[in-house]
Protein backbone atom coordinates (compact mmCIF):
# COMPACT_ATOMS: atom_id res chain seq x y z
CA UNK A 1 0.00 0.00 0.00
CA UNK A 2 1.26 3.54 -0.59
CA UNK A 3 2.27 5.54 2.08
CA UNK A 4 0.71 9.10 1.78
CA UNK A 5 2.02 12.38 3.23
CA UNK A 6 -0.38 14.73 5.35
CA UNK A 7 -1.44 17.15 5.32
CA UNK A 8 -2.52 17.29 1.49
CA UNK A 9 -5.02 18.75 -0.99
CA UNK A 10 -7.45 16.14 -2.30
CA UNK A 11 -9.88 17.41 -5.49
CA UNK A 12 -13.46 16.24 -6.47
CA UNK A 13 -14.86 17.96 -9.82
CA UNK A 14 -17.53 20.96 -9.19
CA UNK A 15 -16.27 20.58 -4.99
CA UNK A 16 -14.13 23.28 -3.80
CA UNK A 17 -10.80 21.72 -2.70
CA UNK A 18 -10.18 19.67 0.56
CA UNK A 19 -7.19 19.63 3.20
CA UNK A 20 -6.95 16.46 5.13
CA UNK A 21 -4.75 15.70 7.59
CA UNK A 22 -4.16 11.71 8.01
CA UNK A 23 -4.89 8.57 6.11
CA UNK A 24 -8.11 8.36 8.03
CA UNK A 25 -9.40 11.35 6.74
CA UNK A 26 -8.31 10.89 3.19
CA UNK A 27 -10.58 7.53 3.30
CA UNK A 28 -13.41 9.01 4.65
CA UNK A 29 -13.41 11.48 1.68
CA UNK A 30 -14.96 9.03 0.10
CA UNK A 31 -15.00 8.27 -4.08
CA UNK A 32 -14.36 11.33 -6.57
CA UNK A 33 -11.66 12.97 -4.15
CA UNK A 34 -7.94 12.55 -5.68
CA UNK A 35 -4.87 14.17 -5.13
CA UNK A 36 -4.53 15.87 -8.68
CA UNK A 37 -7.19 18.41 -10.32
CA UNK A 38 -7.30 15.97 -12.91
CA UNK A 39 -8.79 12.55 -13.33
CA UNK A 40 -7.03 10.93 -15.62
CA UNK A 41 -8.46 9.72 -18.87
CA UNK A 42 -10.55 12.78 -18.45
CA UNK A 43 -10.81 15.55 -21.12
CA UNK A 44 -9.31 19.07 -20.15
CA UNK A 45 -11.49 22.24 -21.27
CA UNK A 46 -9.26 24.56 -22.68
CA UNK A 47 -8.78 26.83 -19.77
CA UNK A 48 -7.59 23.72 -18.31
CA UNK A 49 -5.48 22.77 -21.34
CA UNK A 50 -3.61 26.37 -21.07
CA UNK A 51 -2.77 25.48 -17.23
CA UNK A 52 -1.17 21.93 -17.61
CA UNK A 53 2.06 21.16 -15.99
CA UNK A 54 1.49 24.62 -14.28
CA UNK A 55 1.77 24.67 -10.13
CA UNK A 56 -1.70 23.93 -8.60
CA UNK A 57 -2.08 26.60 -5.63
CA UNK A 58 -4.29 26.02 -2.73
CA UNK A 59 -7.42 28.39 -2.85
CA UNK A 60 -6.20 31.62 -1.31
CA UNK A 61 -8.82 31.91 1.15
CA UNK A 62 -7.71 28.41 3.25
CA UNK A 63 -5.79 27.77 6.14
CA UNK A 64 -2.55 26.35 5.62
CA UNK A 65 -1.71 23.13 7.75
CA UNK A 66 0.17 25.18 10.27
CA UNK A 67 -3.04 27.45 10.77
CA UNK A 68 -5.47 24.59 11.11
CA UNK A 69 -2.95 23.10 13.82
CA UNK A 70 -2.34 26.38 15.85
CA UNK A 71 -6.48 26.47 16.03
CA UNK A 72 -6.59 23.21 17.97
CA UNK A 73 -6.76 23.02 21.37
CA UNK A 74 -4.40 20.34 23.06
CA UNK A 75 -7.09 18.49 23.71
CA UNK A 76 -7.57 17.80 20.13
CA UNK A 77 -4.05 17.40 19.32
CA UNK A 78 -3.68 14.99 21.98
CA UNK A 79 -7.12 12.64 20.80
CA UNK A 80 -5.88 12.83 17.51
CA UNK A 81 -2.58 11.74 18.41
CA UNK A 82 -3.94 8.80 20.59
CA UNK A 83 -5.53 7.80 17.47
CA UNK A 84 -2.78 7.45 15.40
CA UNK A 85 -1.59 5.27 17.91
CA UNK A 86 0.87 7.79 20.08
CA UNK A 87 0.47 6.29 23.94
CA UNK A 88 -2.05 7.80 25.49
CA UNK A 89 0.43 8.46 28.73
CA UNK A 90 3.12 9.84 26.78
CA UNK A 91 0.74 12.35 24.74
CA UNK A 92 -0.48 13.89 28.07
CA UNK A 93 2.90 14.63 28.84
CA UNK A 94 3.55 17.01 25.70
CA UNK A 95 3.12 20.41 25.23
CA UNK A 96 1.11 21.88 22.45
CA UNK A 97 4.38 22.61 20.66
CA UNK A 98 5.77 19.18 21.14
CA UNK A 99 2.49 17.81 19.84
CA UNK A 100 2.23 19.88 16.76
CA UNK A 101 6.07 18.23 15.94
CA UNK A 102 4.55 15.16 16.63
CA UNK A 103 1.66 15.58 14.04
CA UNK A 104 4.45 15.56 11.89
CA UNK A 105 4.09 18.73 9.84
CA UNK A 106 7.03 21.07 11.16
Amino acid sequence: MKKHEYPKWLYAEGKEPRLVESEEAHEQAGAGWNESPVVEGQEQDETASETAGAQIEAPKDTKTSEEILNSKTVGELRAELIARGYIEKDVKKMSKDELVVAMGVF
